[in-house]
């Protein structure tokens, strides 16, 4: 690939014309302005002519070349191929207006990489998992080569609708565009981007849903139920959830270590906060039973077996479950064996906690809340609780 120039002729004044640059590229030509204009006379043989008049421009033009054939080494010797037209296209515009910024010559794609490494030592396992999936779906919509400085509002716009139209529940989109937030809020921080662009998409508002979580006889039921022992050994991991309110993967972090005088001290896998988590007798007994070894499987796996008991135990209380898609809510009540999963562990200690007289501040640190907004969608007021309030207000 060289760079060579050319000048176009000015169709309103055929004595004039506009210098551009030309290259060859994978057996065709792109040629893209320099912005510069010179007189018919002064140009030869695909160059300026040398007299005193053009000195200056000439140096410019040459100036411009070295730079580019440098640009195109680079990119040969470090990427193993020569520049594509975008990327090429790309330099020498920001090199014509005096902007050589390099990062910004790089790919999404390249930052989206930069990006899960870095979120990988931070988060936990599950959720990076889905927000490496969000990720690779945003390159796949705006293409592997597209140049970060290329990255504009209508992109990810398009990108949201895009969204749309393929996930039904309004969450799902949120999930999607939550990631992608994220990613633009940390270019900008690194300055790679401007704060307008991390404005540009926002997530949709969400109907607020039930709280699903079981309640003292559905507990009574489970710590009484007759299992095989595959089975007892996924319901023991639920019920641990059930004393503790770890999610899981904070649950799979805790070691025989992490315990001293039966008080768990961990760190949340999600937001790497440490909580403290007093051990109560049915907790301790159970962690006793597996030596501290807990006999984890697959998570999809859990959700399936736990599926599976509740059905067995015939616990199928109707509970409501709303589906919100992008158009509109939907509330249906399915049985409780239905919607079950290990996430209602955590969400079921909360609720107990609070049922039991803890206060509110004290749940919050065992859970490791630090947000009232998002601590209550962990709650779930049942109508017993209330009546017993309401029946407070009665004066008989």
């Amino acid at each position: 690939m060289e760079t060579t120039f050319y000048l176009k002729q000015n169709n309103k004044n055929e004595s004039k014309g506009t210098i551009y640059f030309c290259f060859s590229h994978l057996n065709s030509k792109l040629r893209l302005s320099t912005s510069i204009n010179c007189a018919k006379k002064d140009w030869a043989n695909g160059y300026l002519k040398q007299t005193s008049a053009t000195t200056a421009t000439r140096n410019t033009l040459s100036n411009y070349k070295i730079k580019i054939d440098k640009y195109i080494q680079t990119s040969i010797s470090e990427s193993q191929r020569t520049p594509t037209k975008t990327e090429l296209a790309l330099f020498v515009l920001n090199l014509v207006k005096g902007v050589e910024n390099n990062e910004q010559r790089k790919t999404v794609n390249f930052y989206v990489n930069e990006f899960i490494i870095l979120q990988n030592s931070t988060l936990a396992v599950g959720t990076m998992r889905y927000k490496t999936k969000h990720l690779n779906h945003f390159i796949d919509f705006v293409g592997n080569k597209i140049c970060l400085i290329d990255l504009n509002e209508k992109t990810l716009k398009d990108y949201k609708e895009a969204v749309k139209k393929q996930v039904n529940e309004t969450s799902t989109l949120n999930s999607y565009i939550k990631t992608i937030i994220s990613f633009l809020n940390w270019l900008h921080t690194n300055k790679l981007i401007n704060s307008e662009l991390t404005t540009t998409i926002k997530k949709e508002v969400e109907t607020e849903k039930s709280v699903i979580a079981l309640n003292e006889s559905e507990l009574i039921t489970l710590e009484g139920a007759i299992l095989s022992i595959h089975q007892q050994q996924q319901l023991d991991i639920f019920l641990l959830m059930c004393y503790t309110a770890c999610d899981i993967s904070t649950l799979k972090s805790i070691s025989k270590d992490s315990i001293s005088n039966n008080i768990i001290n961990v760190r949340r896998q999600k937001t790497g906060q440490l909580i403290k988590i007093p051990l109560i007798k049915e907790a301790l007994f159970i962690y006793e039973k597996y030596n501290f070894k807990l006999p984890f499987i697959n998570d999809v796996k859990l959700n399936e077996k736990l599926k599976e008991i509740f059905l067995q135990l015939g616990l199928d209380r109707k509970v409501r479950v709303t589906s919100h898609t992008t158009t509109t809510a939907k509330d249906v009540y399915k049985p409780l064996y239905e919607v079950i999963s290990s996430h209602k562990g955590r969400k079921t200690a909360i609720t107990t906690a609070l049922s039991k007289g803890i206060p509110q501040h004290i749940v919050m640190q065992l859970s490791g809340h630090q947000k009232l907004s998002t601590f209550r969608k962990y709650v779930d007021y049942s109508d017993q609780n209330l009546q017993a309030e309401m029946n407070k207000m009665s004066r008989k």
